[in-house]
């Protein structure tokens, strides 16, 4: 992939952002103050919900997703032009798929046992009934996000298999409505999830900040960051759990109390957009600080743990 830096570089120096990619990046802008809080307040509450459900059942963030399979999606996002919100829908109906789907198989293996995701032998040996679907899933988790991001550019059953067939695998158009359908049965037919893309943007609109930041500029930023939060999640959330605790190596019970943190969009959508900022504005230490403290006052997370949590993605970026 393109290195991280310099793509924000060129965005920092660039005064446009005519993109396909970024079709929907003003979409928050000529909202009330009223409906952004509104609004923010309905995402919060539809985040909690969705917080709730993965904890209650155990499907843990990523726990099966390496930064491999979220550059696969995004590859083939780019190769069937999707705009970049269905890249990060894709990457989320992946990550809450594979577990549930992990879990199921695991339980007709092992049916008196519970098992955790966190079992590295037996997630190995579930890894191998997938075989070559896993990549057939991916596929089609992309063209399902397609559908709900973008009608008129939804990507068609014919193009997925033709993709397939590109990369050696021919299934039959049969076999991926099939596999549409189990998607969504082990989705529980939910495709929509407060993404941290959303968050961001919203955020941006929201927070005050004086006329001299271009705010489009923090907005073409942030995708930059948002994609760096999924291709390094579990590196990130494991560095934030060493900077926080002072261990490194982590138990499947500490991983399951610091999970609340790892599902957090509104958390990481509000270090996406502190980071962005910093990218944008390295000298602007003031306006910085300042922006924590919005952050802090609007999302009602300590604009501390914001600021770690950006130490940490602009630590990843840099080394990426």
């Amino acid at each position: 992939m393109e290195n991280i830096m310099k793509s924000m570089e060129s965005d920092v120096s660039s005064s446009s952002s005519s993109s396909a990619e970024y079709s929907k990046i003003h979409v928050f802008h000529n909202f009330s103050k009223e409906m952004l809080k509104e609004m923010f307040e309905v995402m919060r509450s539809e985040e909690a919900s969705m917080q709730k459900e993965r904890l209650e059942t155990s499907t843990l963030p990523f726990a099966a997703i390496p930064t491999s399979i979220v550059q696969i999606i995004f590859h083939i996002c780019e190769k069937l032009q999707q705009p970049m919100e269905t890249r990060y829908l894709a990457v989320e109906l992946y990550d809450r798929f594979v577990s549930n789907l992990f879990l199921a198989v695991a339980e007709s293996i092992w049916p008196d046992m519970k098992v955790s995701l966190f079992d590295s032998e037996k997630w190995r040996t579930v890894s191998a009934r997938l075989g070559e679907q896993s990549l057939l899933r991916v596929a089609t988790c992309v063209a399902l996000a397609s559908k709900f991001v973008s009608h008129d550019r939804k990507t068609s059953m014919k193009s997925i298999q033709q993709f397939l067939c590109n990369c050696g695998h021919p299934f039959s158009l049969k076999s991926i409505i099939a596999s549409e359908m189990r998607i969504y049965k082990f989705l529980n037919y939910k495709l929509h999830f407060p993404s941290r893309q959303t968050h961001a943007q919203l955020l941006i609109e929201m927070v005050f900040l004086p006329e001299t930041i271009d705010k489009k500029l923090l907005q073409r930023l942030s995708y930059k960051v948002i994609d760096v939060t999924y291709l390094y999640h579990q590196e990130i959330f494991h560095k934030l759990f060493f900077y926080a605790t002072g261990c490194w190596e982590r138990t499947e019970d500490e991983r399951r109390k610091f999970v609340g943190t790892e599902l957090n969009n509104i958390y990481i959508a509000a270090a996406i957009v502190f980071t962005a900022f910093t990218f944008a504005y390295p000298t602007q230490s003031a306006i910085s600080d300042q922006l924590a403290t919005n952050l802090d006052l609007i999302t009602e997370i300590p604009s501390n743990d914001i600021i770690s949590l950006s130490k940490i993605i602009t630590m990843v970026v840099l080394q990426h």
